[in-house]
């Protein structure tokens, strides 16, 4: 299972022209998120387990912290009418691990540096 699925087809994909909703989306996420997206963003296409991410964000709810801290991003994507933000799958039966394409790296970097 993919987090591509059709859970998402109602919604616009991210483009390169979305900066004004990707700065309304950022200017939303709190500190957490924020920290979670930019490891995701600044390694654009790397896959990590719920398990790195936590190591990494010193998160103290362990992997279900980081997919509690997606909820709201989600939602805030869904208020402008464009997908989530991650990718996510479950390889093999294992946890989930999660990333961000590079295209969307690209545009919230931008939106991140101003």
């Amino acid at each position: 299972m993919t987090g591509t699925a059709d859970t998402r087809a109602e919604q616009v994909a991210w483009s390169a022209s979305d900066g004004e909703l990707a700065a309304a989306v950022w200017e939303k996420l709190s500190p957490p998120a924020r920290s979670l997206f930019s490891v995701l963003m600044d390694h654009p296409g790397t896959r990590y387990s719920g398990e790195e991410l936590v190591g990494l964000l010193g998160l103290e709810k362990g992997k279900h912290g980081v997919a509690g801290l997606l909820g709201w991003p989600r939602r805030h994507c869904l208020a402008v009418g464009r997908t989530w933000l991650w990718e996510w799958e479950y390889p093999r039966g294992e946890t989930a691990c999660y990333w961000v394409t590079a295209e969307i790296a690209a545009l919230f970097q931008d939106v991140r540096a101003n």
